[in-house]
């Protein structure tokens, strides 16, 4: 044994060995194959930093090279600055030395008449005219000899170009007017006699003569010396693009370079050898004013000279200074917050620490020059004011805009202003000169900004005291302005085809605007931006469109007159006459629509300003507004809501198709959904407040999830509220021209916001703030302080949530609540609101709809059911009368005849009769005097029998008088009730009824208070047990309000413990089941009337039904208390039908449950419920129970015929549809426990047929004669 194991361990070990070899070899392939995967990866990682390196020297390059040509331009414009300079002070070095020779010129003229000799006249002559130099002849040879084109002719590649359909770039050719010369050719000395003065004019230019300029301009038409060929891209000139303010600049007056020149250089007047020396002039230099939006053709040679030589240059003054706001240096570039920078002080110009070196402004200072004022200020001064203006590039077709129109356009004033509008039209397609784009790329930002500003605000120059400079146009402007147009220029460059080369152009709408109440129109020019090759379109505020199309329709102009070109263009590209077709036209705010969409607008708008006002105000004071204001209230604010999410979601989907925030919008959206959520289930909360519900039952019925739900919705709705109303405030800051839709937003938003934080955020608040409203609502109601004070006071008394929600389920269900509190407060007594009703000075249980019923229900029922009963009070009185003349074997149908009688008219009544007794008599009937005194009989029994079921009515009524006042209002309501029965009542009568009615219920009412509360302390004491039963005996009769008190109840539970000598009647057991356990109101009303008609012999009869819902060979099913009093009634029925003798014997054996008696019992009623369950199901379903039907049907199956029972079919089939009849209803009652109870008359005969109904469902009890 120990062998085998030892070899087997052998074994073992082996195959572990082996099995560590193969794992140590897998290791180490594994192990192998890692490393040289992780080679291959470093060597892939090598080459890509070898390759990265190689990329960043090429980098490194490039940058050096940039650099390079950076310098070499900066080289190149300090050069050419440099040399403007000193052309500057040698043409203010050759005007002083001219004036020199001019007065040496004049003393020479003085003294030529001493100098004797010719020859000494001819040499001082000659000296002085070669001493004599002209000013263009030192700028020309400076200009030759260092400012060639080719320094000039640069690459502006990185510069803004303008993209143009007009004709290729020629030189420069200006016109000369005789005083002009041509330096050029005026080299040679200038001869002072009379014919060197006509040799000089022979060499002046025609007039008019096109000649070309010597002096090289600075434009885009002169920056190479070489004549261009055609092209579509074209230059803008580089000294725009250093000074952008330069077209600012140069439209000063010419007053202040006259300002600056010294006194002492003011010219004296020249003797008359000066006029016969040449002329001197400075070369012209023209004033351009170029910009992106000018066309290079605008620069011609008529432009205003500008006395260059008057002007003193002087260098800039710079101090450094730390920079707060960030600026644009004069080379274009920022300077950004904290850095240091020169800032000049003469001129304001700003630039970097290296640029100030470099800086090629001149040091001009603010000089304050007349600001732009309104758009139409100037476009007005720039229009013609030749009455017989024509235009030259624009053209209109129409007079008027086609279709129906907001406007008159026959008005005087929109005639002048359509006449202006196409001046200002011309100009701005003069100004635009046909070009399609103006190309911006990505380092002429702040070109592109200054453009956005001037298209919106107008050109402005630096104004006093400000930091605005030359060198710093973009300063001239106020700061909200100049964010306004970066968040334009965003906008621009977002929808632009290519951020590098940014496509613009602008087009003007004219519009003329109307104030209301005011009689003129007001005037303005719109800029609309057009971009990309899609030809978008944005407006001023940002907005966008897809095309001019979508502009003229969705467009957020106020309601105005517009002219604009025709395709939102100013270069159409094809026109008959080469004009722009300009069309007339109406913004979309004058449509009817939108007209409509502003009223509503502004409607919701002063309704959320109110709404929110209420709001608080109701959440300081709750039972300030009554119940309807509340509702409308409600509805507004359900209203403002829908009308907020419609017009939110409207709002989104314009915003969206044209690139517009919508944080305002998204915002109210969601505090619209949020708040309906909430809001859903906050009505149901009130709801369920209202109808008196527990706050238990609502939570069963909305849930922990949408309680939890609904307080985090309510705090998300504060937050996006809140956002929208910030939003809505931004926006109203933010915009430079605010609509009524800002306004609107902005009411939206505070009443969201005020809406949510006045209401509780939990589910609980709501419920509890809600009880109290409407119990303060119910009590405001009440017409009395009476009513008022005992209301409060039961109010004080029914402190917690449950004891409120028990009081508003039974207040609301009472008809009249004055009445109501009024007679508790009369009476003292107390009322205490439950579950299930009104417990009344602790001695009664009801319901409020029982409460209501109390005199009334049982008036109009019993005085239908007498009027049901007329006919047979009829019947009765004529088979009285006329039985005596009718012979025995016709009475059955003397009878049967009568029925066709009862239903005649009553003046045929009588001689249908007079011929029916005829016709049965065998003696021709009696002798008229005979027949009419029977008749006469019959009539006066007949009503007397009315009157006795009225008297014994109002008789039982009466009973809830309490004093003699109160007996004659029964008496009278019993007068007035007659003559309605006879009907004989006049329509005051019948009024009159009413209102006896309604006071003798108010009667009643009070001694139903009155009777309990003089016994409230009589609980303790069973001696005064009889006299309660004695007071309100009235209302537990079954011939009133068969009302069931609590001393009732106490007697059932006592029999019960008495019969089956129990502690507690629900431990009784039948059929293994409690059935006596939690009795309601009704089952203690059933087995008290069964115990107290059957008095003595109660208990055994009921001991009986108990033995027999026991008994295993009873084939009934016993489950409720009306089950065990529909047996105790069989028994009884039972016992009636024995002789007297045996009735005892019977309750003898029937009590054990055993016996002779007991036996047939069980076996007769086990036969009939046997039938009843033989029944189809539609028809057992109509009824209660089966034992209630058993027991019905054995109790009145020998009432309907006198010889012969009636079959189940018939009672339950024929007679019970007879009687079950809507037409057969004569009062719709409630019981005590609330339930509804609809009682059924018609006649039978001699008698009538009743029946009851019970519940919604109208479940069948019984139906019986009587």
């Amino acid at each position: 044994m120990d062998i085998d194991t030892t070899a087997d361990f052998k074994a073992r070990l082996q195959n572990m060995i082996v099995y560590q070899d193969i794992l140590i070899k897998n290791n180490f392939l594994a192990q192998s194959s890692c490393d040289q995967e992780f080679s291959t990866l470093l060597i892939f990682h090598n080459d890509l930093r070898r390759k990265y390196a190689d990329l960043r020297a090429q980098t490194d390059q490039l940058d050096q090279y940039i650099e390079h040509y950076r310098a070499e331009s900066e080289h190149k414009d300090k050069k050419i600055q440099s040399q403007s300079s000193q052309i500057l002070r040698l043409t203010q070095h050759n005007k002083r030395n001219n004036e020199r020779l001019t007065e040496l010129q004049r003393w020479f003229d003085r003294i030529k008449d001493s100098i004797t000799e010719p020859s000494t006249y001819n040499k001082l002559y000659e000296i002085l005219r070669n001493s004599h130099m002209f000013e263009g002849e030192t700028t020309a040879n400076l200009s030759d000899r260092y400012c060639t084109g080719d320094e000039l002719d640069v690459d502006y590649s990185h510069m803004p170009k303008v993209v143009s359909q007009s004709a290729g770039i020629g030189e420069i050719k200006r016109l000369t007017d005789t005083n002009d010369i041509d330096l050029k050719l005026h080299k040679s000395p200038v001869n002072i006699s009379a014919a060197s003065d006509r040799n000089v004019n022979k060499n002046k230019p025609e007039p008019n003569q096109l000649r070309t300029s010597p002096i090289p301009v600075s434009s885009r038409k002169s920056l190479s010396i070489h004549q261009r060929p055609k092209q579509k891209i074209r230059k803008p000139s580089k000294e725009f693009l250093n000074t952008k303010s330069e077209e600012l600049e140069l439209n000063i007056d010419d007053q202040f370079w006259s300002k600056l020149i010294d006194d002492h250089h003011e010219q004296k007047s020249l003797s008359p050898i000066n006029s016969a020396l040449p002329k001197l002039i400075s070369p012209t230099i023209e004033q351009k004013t170029l910009t992106p939006s000018t066309p290079a053709s605008n620069l011609n040679s008529n432009s205003s000279p500008s006395n260059i030589t008057k002007l003193h240059s002087r260098g800039h003054n710079f101090i450094s200074r730390n920079i707060l706001i960030p600026e644009t240096c004069c080379c274009l570039k920022r300077i950004h917050f904290g850095k240091s920078a020169y800032r000049c002080q003469g001129c304001n110009a700003l630039c970097h620490t290296g640029c100030k070196e470099n800086c090629t402004t001149l040091c001009l200072p603010n000089v304050k020059t007349p600001n732009r004022g309104a758009v139409d200020i100037i476009k007005v001064a720039m229009a013609p004011k030749d009455p017989e203006w024509t235009p030259k590039f624009v053209s209109l077709s129409e007079n008027c805009p086609e279709g129906r129109t907001y406007f008159d356009w026959n008005d005087k004033g929109i005639e002048e202003w359509k006449a202006n509008a196409i001046k200002f039209q011309d100009t701005h397609v003069k100004d635009n000169n046909r070009t399609e784009w103006f190309t911006y790329k990505s380092e002429d930002r702040d070109a592109l900004e200054l453009r956005i500003l001037m298209a919106i605000c107008g050109f402005r120059t630096p104004q006093e005291g400000s930091k605005a400079a030359p060198s710093c146009p973009l300063r001239t402007f106020k700061r909200d302005e100049r964010l306004h147009a970066r968040k334009l220029k965003k906008v621009i460059i977002k929808h632009s085809n290519s951020s590098e080369n940014i496509h613009l152009n602008i087009i003007y709408i004219s519009t003329a605007t109307k104030v209301e109440e005011d009689k003129q129109f007001y005037a303005s020019e719109e800029p609309v931006f057009v971009i990309n090759d899609h030809r978008k379109l944005i407006d001023k505020d940002g907005r966008t469109y897809a095309n001019f199309q979508d502009y003229k329709e969705n467009n957020k102009l106020p309601k105005a007159a517009t002219l604009a070109p025709k395709n939102g263009t100013y270069t159409p590209a094809q026109t008959i006459d080469g004009r722009v077709p300009l069309e007339l036209g109406e913004t979309p705010a004058t449509s009817l629509l939108k007209r409509a969409k502003d009223v509503v607008d502004t409607v919701v708008m002063v309704g959320g300003m109110v709404l929110a006002v209420t709001g608080v105000v109701t959440f300081f004071a709750p039972a300030l507004f009554s119940a309807t204001a509340m509702s409308v209230i409600q509805a507004g604010s359900f209203f403002l809501t829908t009308y907020g999410v419609v017009g939110a979601a409207t709002s989104i989907h314009d915003k969206t198709q044209h690139d517009e925030s919508i944080r305002t919008e998204v915002f109210v959206l969601i505090s619209s959904a949020l708040s309906t959520y909430s809001g859903i289930l906050r009505t149901q909360a009130i709801k369920y407040a209202r109808e008196g519900k527990t706050y238990a039952e609502v939570m069963e019925k909305i849930g922990k999830a949408q309680r939890a739900m609904f307080a985090v919705a309510n705090v998300f709705t504060i937050v996006s509220s809140s956002g929208a109303l910030i939003s809505s405030i931004f926006d109203l800051m933010a915009k430079r021209e605010r609509t009524w839709l800002d306004y609107y937003q902005f009411c939206m938003g505070l009443f969201m916001l005020v809406n949510v934080c006045t209401k509780p955020i939990t589910i609980k608040g709501i419920f509890d703030s809600e009880q109290m409203q409407h119990l303060n609502e119910m009590k405001n109601s009440l017409e009395s302080d009476d009513a008022k004070e005992e209301m409060s006071r039961m109010l004080a008394e029914h402190s917690t949530s449950d004891q409120k929600a028990y009081m508003i389920r039974n207040l609301n269900k009472i008809e009249n609540p004055t009445e109501f509190f009024e007679l508790i407060r009369k009476t003292r007594s107390t009322v205490t609101c439950t579950a299930d009703g009104l417990t009344v000075n602790n001695m009664i249980d009801i319901s409020p709809l029982s409460y209501n019923d109390i005199g009334k229900a049982v008036f109009i029922e019993k005085f239908n059911q007498i009027s049901k009963s007329e006919s047979a009070a009829l019947h009765s009185s004529f088979m009285d009368e006329f039985d005596q003349y009718i012979p025995d074997e016709n009475k059955e149908n003397f009878e049967s005849r009568l029925e066709n009688i009862k239903t005649l008219p009553v003046e045929q009544q009588r001689e249908t009769m007079r011929n029916l007794v005829n016709e049965l008599t065998a003696g021709g009937g009696p002798p008229q005097e005979a027949f009419d005194a029977s008749w006469n009989r019959a009539q006066t029994a007949y009503r007397d029998n009315l009157d006795q079921q009225v008297n014994e009515m109002i008789g039982h009524l009466q009973q809830g008088s309490t004093g003699p006042g109160q007996e004659d209002d029964f008496t009278q309501l019993g007068d007035l009730a007659r003559r309605q029965m006879h009907g004989v009542a006049t329509p005051e009568e019948q009024k009159e009824l009413q209102q006896q009615l309604d006071k003798c219920t108010n009667h009643r009412k009070e001694y139903f208070f009155k009777s309990s509360a003089i016994h409230r302390d009589d609980a303790n004491n069973p001696e005064n047990n009889a006299a309660l039963r004695v007071d309100i005996k009235t209302f537990t009769n079954a011939k009133n309000e068969r009302l069931c008190y609590r001393i009732n109840v106490e007697d059932v539970k006592q029999t019960l413990r008495n019969t089956f000598q129990v502690l507690n009647h629900e431990d009784i057991i039948v059929h293994d089941k409690r059935i006596f356990d939690n009795m309601k109101t009704g089952d203690y009303d059933r087995l008290n009337r069964v115990l107290t008609e059957y008095t003595t012999r109660g208990p055994n009869l009921l001991s009986a039904a108990i033995h027999l819902g026991n008994d295993p060979a009873f084939v009934g099913q016993v489950n409720t208390p009306h089950d065990i009093a529909s047996i105790t009634e069989a028994l009884e029925k039972q016992r009636a039908s024995l002789p007297r003798g045996q009735r005892q014997e019977f309750l003898n054996g029937i009590a054990t449950g055993t016996g002779e008696h007991y036996d047939r019992f069980r076996n007769d009623f086990n036969g009939r419920i046997n039938a009843i369950n033989a029944l189809p199901d539609d028809i057992k379903s109509q009824w209660s129970s089966t034992l209630s039907m058993a027991y019905h049907w054995w109790k009145h199956e020998d009432q309907f015929r006198t010889n012969q029972p009636l079959t189940i079919d018939e009672y339950f089939r024929e007679y019970s549809n007879n009687i079950f009849k809507t037409e057969n209803i004569i009062g719709t009652s409630h019981t005590q426990a609330g339930g509804i109870k609809q009682s059924y008359t018609r006649s039978f005969g001699a008698r009538i047929h009743v029946g009851f109904t019970f519940g919604e469902n109208r479940t069948k009890a019984s139906h019986f004669p009587k």
